[in-house]
């Protein structure tokens, strides 16, 4: 059998007198994938790695900015709304991302810094120290967990830690308020309980295991 290839037939034409072959592309379709060398040393494929981490991030601020100009812009939300629809873009989530960079401004911002962890940071109402935490965040190496927590023990020496302004923070004032409930007994319990879960990422504590 012929070996195929992704060309069509091939048809004849004439230009000037001469025959000429005209043949039709087949584009194939579009993939995403990293071809690497078998032989790739260590350090090329670090330096290639950090490349990849650092378009990565400069691609969440870029999508951020693009979102934040277009709800100044652009009145019609019901297209705008279309629009994210047909990208496949989550709207909450671009939203979210859009006030991120309008409270991290483009000259706070680093390479060295993720998105995730300047999400965080943008939490803090004060814009001093915002600033600061992101200097502090690039120095340090912070990961978005470790700014979570930077950033809640801010709220609670500020007395601003429980205001319920997203899902996540509304869940830990549940939890907090019936932490307050119950006995110095059951806390301790607890409190091991959730030690156990925190060694395996978080994950919901196992009733039967925990027995």
């Amino acid at each position: 059998m012929a070996k195929m290839d992704q060309t069509a037939n091939s048809t004849t034409a004439t230009k000037g007198g001469h025959r000429m072959n005209q043949i039709a592309t087949i584009a194939p379709p579009a993939t995403v994938a990293l071809a690497l060398p078998e032989d790739i040393d260590f350090e090329a494929w670090v330096n290639l790695g950090r490349g990849i981490v650092t378009q990565r991030r400069q691609a969440d601020w870029l999508m951020a900015d693009w979102f934040a100009h277009g709800t100044k812009h652009f009145a019609d939300r019901e297209q705008v709304q279309l629009m994210l629809v047909q990208m496949g873009v989550d709207q909450k989530r671009i939203a979210a991302d859009a006030k991120v960079a309008e409270r991290i401004p483009e000259g706070w911002r680093s390479d060295k810094v993720s998105f995730e962890v300047a999400k965080e940071i943008s939490k803090i109402d004060d814009p001093a120290i915002r600033q600061r935490m992101i200097v502090q965040a690039e120095r340090e190496h912070w990961t978005s967990r470790k700014a979570h927590h930077h950033v809640v023990e801010h709220k609670a020496a500020t007395g601003s830690l429980l205001p319920e302004d997203d899902d996540e923070t509304r869940q830990a004032v549940e939890l907090i308020r019936c932490w307050n409930r119950i006995s110095p007994e059951a806390r301790e319990y607890a409190y091991a309980l959730m030690e156990i879960a925190a060694g395996k990422n978080y994950a919901p504590i196992d009733e039967d295991e925990a027995a």
